[in-house]
């Protein structure tokens, strides 16, 4: 059987590495997020001003 030393050790360690694996999940969704930021700006500065309200989109192979 462990001694108490040891096992509040080990429950710190624990604790530590639950933490580091939520910064870890928080830190993954802040760059989906900020990649989901720019690819919807990127998209819609290059469409601005392209339609307007009752126009249907353009086609994409025109010729």
């Amino acid at each position: 059987m462990a001694c108490g030393a040891c096992s509040a050790g080990q429950n710190v360690l624990h604790r530590l590495a639950r933490c580091a694996e939520r910064r870890t999940i928080v830190i993954d969704a802040f760059f989906d997020l900020a990649g989901t930021i720019v690819i919807v700006g990127t998209a819609s500065s290059a469409g601005h001003g392209t339609l307007t309200a009752g126009t249907p989109p353009p086609a994409l192979n025109s010729v």
